[in-house]
């Protein structure tokens, strides 16, 4: 008892004689000295913490008090301001020689897509890296063919398995025999698995015909999802099992010219048409929630803590939600939170504009924590897929003449723009070309116009070949960018030969220019679009090396400081979250990527070799290692307090 009294005297005594805080200090521990919080604050230390805030850009410790970060500076600094608030704490050293920076925030990944992609057999014209998956690359028409046909024999020899137990076989004798082959004569076999293929690309593969895949197999239906996601092929099998061949179906994709049931092609919105009889497949719930879980392992690899979708409604809204409540997303476990906004293209075509405002307006009420429903904010679309060479281009259009596809045209983005600014939403907009972006800008304009807004951070997303004057435009205009700088990797070489020509495709995705002009900009995956590594793609906004190991557009290239903003506060301000995340500051959700190496000290062209430790999210380490760290803290949280707190 003494000796507590000496501890709590040397203490007061302490914080009398403890000089004033640094300015970058003050204020920064709100509510503290009112005694309301009477847990001991953990204090991360580290080697170095890029806070990405100008007044404060550098510091080595972090306070951090149930979830929020109490305090930013030296362990000196931090421990005096502790301290003076009559606070205790404990010093948690596991980060000592790693370098923290605000939680990557990744704010253009589909949920859905993941879901429904990462279960299906990958054929693609890059290699891919994922958790407990090698994918090689596969280059030319004859390759890709003869991958298909070994993963239609792969799941040939699964069904005949499948069908031997059904009927018993095995070593059988008498009448075990008998009852096989009687089962055999009387029993349908089991259905044929589906066969679900990703990555197919027509300039890396060639073409692909509905005969094509009836070769491979006429009994077994066949889906080839294009790279681009917006397109997929289909053999007769799996026509006639999706209903696709009778003339009720046939007169209803009429009217969609992006439908062409003789080829077995659905692009665009015509495979939007066909979606509701494809998806049930592709929801099944074994299915969907064991590839969300194994999405949920691959964000967290890629060392993301806030997650922003700009799709949700595209399918049934109610089985999103609940689809979602009830995957690994949602788990108390998870480290990161999933920030959704409507598909108001995909709602108002069930319904109207007005009923969609209504509808969002009330989004927020669907929250659980981990799932945050926007009712401020809805995603439009213009053009085509990049992927596809889809997207709307000018004048010289593309050079070997085929033409680009709207999802919206002008004239009904134009009218939905005006529906959701003068309700005065926050507006994102997919738009991929620079007919896209002027479709985009042209509807800002003219709602600004009529009706003037502040700070509405009117979003383009994608921003794959845009013209300089456009990029003058965005910066009057207000508007801000998403932009996935994985094109220029995967894309920049194979466009220079193929329907844009050199100079355009040195051009795609130019971040140096909305840097320069002030313009706000984030960067996205996509995933599956690009793999889900905000790293690797900062790694290539400021390097602008293609696959082919050329650099494309130097003067298109991205500030280091650019691009690591661009995945921290850049994602946070494109989602009007930078009051919650993005920086680190006292108030702010204590969300942090751990880093084994220093960003700023590494060759550019290492960015994404760096070794992340795991995240922080909302003070809870959660390393990609398990046990990492875990034998400290716990040493660290069994230690005796002082007031004044302990190392």
């Amino acid at each position: 008892m003494l000796a507590s009294a000496c501890a709590l005297a040397l203490a007061a005594s302490a914080c009398a004689l403890a000089p004033p805080l640094p300015a970058s200090l003050e204020g920064a521990l709100p509510g503290l000295r009112d005694g309301a919080w009477p847990r001991p604050v953990r204090v991360y230390v580290a080697r170095r913490v890029h806070t990405m805030e100008a007044a404060q850009p550098e510091a080595t410790a972090v306070a951090v008090d149930r979830g929020r970060i109490a305090a930013v500076g030296s362990l000196e600094e931090v421990e005096r301001a502790l301290a003076q608030a009559g606070r205790r704490w404990a010093v948690d050293r596991r980060f000592e020689r790693h370098v923290l920076l605000p939680g990557f925030v990744e704010p253009h990944l589909h949920p859905y897509i993941a879901g429904v992609l990462l279960p299906m057999h990958f054929i693609t014209p890059h290699e891919w890296h994922l958790p407990g998956r090698e994918v090689p690359r596969t280059r030319g028409r004859e390759a890709y063919l003869a991958a298909l046909r070994a993963h239609e024999r792969e799941l040939a020899a699964r069904d005949a398995r499948a069908t031997a137990r059904a009927v018993g076989a095995g070593p059988t004798h008498g009448a075990r025999l008998r009852r096989a082959r009687s089962a055999r004569l009387h029993r349908a076999p089991p259905e044929p698995e589906w066969l679900w293929t990703w990555g197919y690309h027509h300039l890396f593969h060639g073409e692909l015909t509905r005969a094509d895949l009836d070769a491979v197999s006429r009994t077994r239906p066949i889906v080839v999802w294009h790279r681009s996601f917006h397109e997929i092929r289909l053999n007769t099998a799996a026509l006639e099992a999706l209903g696709l061949l009778g003339d009720d179906a046939r007169a209803a994709l009429a009217s969609t010219p992006q439908a062409d049931v003789e080829a077995g092609r659905f692009y665009e919105n015509g495979l939007a048409a066909v979606a509701p009889r494809l998806f049930p497949r592709l929801l099944a719930p074994r299915r969907y929630f064991g590839a969300l879980a194994e999405a949920r392992d691959v964000l967290h690899a890629g060392g993301i803590t806030t997650v922003g979708d700009g799709a949700f409604g595209s399918l049934d809204l109610s089985r999103e939600t609940l689809a979602l409540r009830l995957s690994a997303w949602n788990r108390a476990d998870t480290p990161f939170r999933t920030v959704l906004l409507a598909d108001a293209r995909a709602l108002a075509a069930r319904s109207s504009h007005e009923a969609v405002v209504e509808l969002v307006r009330g989004f927020a009420a669907r929250d659980t924590g981990r799932l945050r429903f926007r009712d401020d904010a809805v995603k439009l679309f213009a053009d085509g897929a990049f992927f596809s060479q889809l997207m709307q281009l000018g004048p010289p259009g593309y050079l070997d003449g085929h033409e680009g596809e709207w999802l919206m045209e002008p004239a009904a983005l134009r009218a939905a723009v005006r529906a959701y600014w003068r309700a005065g939403l926050q507006i994102h907009v997919h738009a991929n070309g620079d007919a896209g972006v002027d479709a985009a800008l042209d509807a800002l304009e003219a709602a600004q116009r009529e009706t003037p807004r502040d700070d509405h951070r009117f979003a383009l997303h994608h921003f794959g070949y845009a013209r300089p004057d456009q990029v003058e435009r965005i910066a009057r205009l207000g508007a801000v960018v998403s932009a996935n700088p994985f094109y220029v990797w995967a894309l920049a070489d194979l466009y220079a030969r193929e329907g844009l020509g050199p100079e355009r495709a040195a051009e795609l995705v130019r971040l140096g220019s909305l840097e320069r002009a002030g313009v706000s900009v984030s960067l996205h995956s996509d995933f599956t679009m690009a793999p889900a590594q905000p790293l690797r793609l900062a790694q290539v906004a400021v390097t602008r090396r293609t696959a082919e190991g050329r650099v494309a557009g130097a003067d298109e290239a991205l500030s280091l400081e650019g691009a690591m903003r661009a995945i921290t506060i850049g994602g946070a301000r494109l989602l009007r979250m930078e009051d919650e995340i993005g920086s680190i500051a006292p108030g702010k959700r204590a969300d942090f990527t751990v880093l084994a190496e220093d960003p700023y000290e590494v060759d550019p062209e290492r960015l994404a070799d760096i070794p992340i430790w795991g995240t922080v999210f909302e003070g809870v380490a959660h390393p990609l290692v398990a046990g990492d760290g875990d034998e400290h803290s716990a040493k660290c949280s069994a230690a005796p307090l002082g007031a004044a707190g302990y190392e």
